[in-house]
């Protein structure tokens, strides 16, 4: 049975959220507030967390952000705050989905579902990697970046960098189309595994991330480009 953690201040939807998750056939855990559903994550295995931007004690910004120490777990934002900026903040800083409030529960489900099974189908085929295939193609090194595909791991200098699966995924995707644009509905819809829309800007804010992450200067991106008009490409030498 997975395991939901939500965490808002608002009994009413925390108890709303309750029903419908455990109709879905979820574990629910429950906090209404930042430090509690702190110390929740470090106590028991979630799969994924539900969670409010504006609480008590401690907000979900930081909340996430200490979550983000020591755990890659799905998370998604519960908010209010609901402007364009708010989400790619909220992205930007560790979650991986944003839902504005008011909302439909069950389209909140259904995206909690969709993140779990895409992080379950992601390690599930990283551990069926056989070893002639770890041997032969775990490895990809590019000047001082090394992926190890086994461990699902990047390194930049030998220092071990902290992503999240979605972050892997998009750059492993990139890199094993180096040379070539992808467009954002390219990038979305094999990352993701969703229709692209074309009204987000969950790619902008992950390409800005991963360029934090493996780039020398962010700003002025060796590898990472913005081909203006289309979309992104992986730039590398053979």
């Amino acid at each position: 049975m997975k395991k939901v953690l939500i965490v808002d201040d608002e009994f009413e939807i925390v108890e709303l959220l309750k029903i419908y998750f455990k109709n879905s056939g979820f574990e629910v855990l429950e906090a209404y507030d930042g430090q509690t559903a702190l110390k929740m994550s470090q106590k028991f295995s979630i799969d994924i967390m539900i969670i409010d931007i504006m609480m008590p004690k401690m907000d979900g910004i930081e909340l996430v952000k200490e979550i983000r120490k020591h755990l890659n777990v799905p998370i998604m934002f519960l908010s209010a705050k609901g402007e364009d900026m708010d989400k790619i903040y909220g992205l930007g800083i560790g979650a991986d989905d944003y839902m504005s409030k008011p909302f439909n529960p069950l389209e909140v489900v259904a995206r909690a579902q969709a993140l779990i099974r895409r992080c379950y189908e992601f390690n599930k085929n990283n551990e069926s990697i056989n070893n002639e295939s770890i041997n032969n193609k775990c490895n990809i090194k590019i000047d001082n970046i090394n992926i190890n595909q086994h461990s699902c791991e990047v390194f930049k200098n030998d220092i071990k960098i902290n992503m999240t699966s979605m972050e892997y995924k998009l750059l492993l995707l990139m890199v094993k189309n180096s040379n070539r644009v992808l467009t954002k509905q390219q990038l979305y819809e094999n990352v993701w595994d969703e229709e692209y829309l074309g009204n987000n800007n969950i790619i902008m804010v992950y390409i800005s991330k991963l360029r934090d992450k493996i780039e020398e200067n962010p700003k002025k991106p060796k590898y990472l480009k913005t081909i203006r008009g289309l979309g992104y490409r992986f730039e590398r030498k053979h």
